[in-house]
């Protein structure tokens, strides 16, 4: 419940968040996570995302063009699907205390969340994949 709670706040407009103190090394594990999130739940061939030009998303992108994936950067100051016709893609990640961490993507109304533990510095998922709600609107 917290989670979708959370994801709702999370997906409206276009808003990205990641709090400053995320090492480098806990960010590239988050990165490989959510890409592979994205990438199992949105086919290659007809997607095309569209991404801000900050580094977390900057790398998202690196990663699902490698996958297979179009990626275009969103024009500065374009409201949401105004810019072109690919899935937005956003997120957020913050700190639910100083040992756990929680990330929601957000691919147009799709929205994926998962929480992480931190141990001697490291991130680790916790359960299994991240849990996904999808908007029918």
């Amino acid at each position: 419940l917290l989670l979708l709670c959370l994801s709702g706040c999370a997906g409206s407009g276009r808003s990205n968040y990641k709090p400053q103190n995320l090492s480098t090394e806990n960010a590239a594990i988050l990165i490989d996570d959510l890409a592979a999130t994205i990438a199992a739940n949105t086919p290659a061939k007809s997607t095309v995302f569209e991404i801000e030009s900050d580094s977390l998303s900057s790398a998202i992108g690196e990663v699902l063009k490698k996958k297979g994936y179009a990626v275009v950067l969103a024009a500065p100051h374009a409201q949401p699907g105004e810019s072109t016709t690919a899935k937005q893609l956003n997120y957020t990640v913050d700190w639910l205390s100083q040992d756990s961490l929680y990330a929601t993507v957000i691919v147009d109304k799709d929205r994926y969340s998962r929480t992480y533990s931190v141990a001697s510095g490291k991130l680790t998922p916790k359960g299994g994949p991240m849990v996904g709600v999808t908007s029918h609107e």
